[in-house]
């Protein structure tokens, strides 16, 4: 089984942090650690996962098969269903 598609942990999840803002030594900052430690619900998470993830594909650390668009298109429904859950007006998701 492929590491990468096994959702166990992959390189495009890490990003080293070498000028810590509040630390003195550099570290591994990892996205799960992140997601736990906000508490972010599962629409948040989608959000955060693929800005991440699109984020390191800049750096070289890229998700087989993530483009993008998938990228967007996975960021727009989970921030409508966001929006939609803080009462936000319902809109067919085609006419945004």
């Amino acid at each position: 089984m492929s590491t990468e598609n096994s959702g166990l942990k992959c390189s495009y999840y890490e990003v080293r942090i070498d000028n810590p803002a509040h630390q003195e030594k550099p570290y591994v900052a990892e996205c799960s650690d992140i997601m736990e430690a906000l508490n972010l619900n599962c629409n948040e998470t989608a959000v955060f996962k693929e800005i991440w993830r699109t984020a390191n594909a800049r750096l070289g650390k890229k998700k087989k098969g993530n483009s993008p668009l998938r990228a967007a298109e996975k960021i727009f429904y989970s921030a409508y269903r966001i929006y939609r859950l803080a009462g936000g007006e319902k809109h067919e998701l085609r006419d945004l």
